[in-house]
């Protein structure tokens, strides 16, 4: 059985209730330093560029994840 997504499902299932995990930009720096206390610097490296192009994009430097739905995905690979 196939579930739809939702935010509040996705949130409930990483457990993001901390108001730190609402701006996909901290998520995506907190995985990027995690990467690097790893070890992981190249993969460290690719998420820190796709960072980089979603502030570019995005033009600013906060974004709630209700923000990233699939319009937002196609403006920006139409973009890229």
């Amino acid at each position: 059985m196939q579930t739809e997504f939702s935010i509040g499902l996705f949130e409930k299932y990483l457990n993001l209730n901390d108001s730190d995990y609402k701006d996909v930009f901290n998520c995506f720096q907190r995985k990027i330093d995690e990467l690097k206390q790893n070890g992981q610097i190249k993969t460290a490296t690719g998420y820190e560029s796709s960072l980089e192009s979603f502030k570019l994009f995005v033009g600013r430097e906060k974004i709630s994840f209700p923000e990233v739905d699939k319009k937002f995905l196609e403006d920006y690979e139409n973009l890229c």
